[in-house]
C-alpha cells in the first residue's frame, strides 16, 4: 500500500472506492461503506494479508444477508 499518496493516503483513496463500486442511494449508506472500506484496508495493512479482510467481508455480507433474509 506504499504509494506517492502515502498509507493514509491510500486506505481513503480505495475506501472510495469501495464504496463508490457498491452504488449506495444514500447518504448513510455510502458513509456505512467507506467505514466499512477503511476498516478493511486497515486490517489489510496491519496484518500485510488479504485473507483476514476477505474473512471479514465474508463475513459482513453473510449478516447482511441474514438480515435482509429475516426483512429486518
Amino acid at each position: 500500500m506504499s504509494t506517492r499518496l502515502g498509507v493514509i493516503g491510500a486506505i481513503v483513496l480505495s475506501s472510495l472506492l469501495f464504496a463508490a463500486i457498491h452504488v449506495p442511494d444514500k447518504l448513510p449508506v455510502f458513509i456505512s461503506l467507506f467505514v466499512g472500506g477503511m476498516l478493511l484496508a486497515t486490517m489489510r495493512w496491519l496484518s500485510g494479508s488479504i485473507v483476514p479482510t476477505i474473512l471479514m467481508h465474508a463475513t459482513w455480507n453473510l449478516g447482511i444477508g441474514i438480515l435482509m433474509a429475516l426483512d429486518v
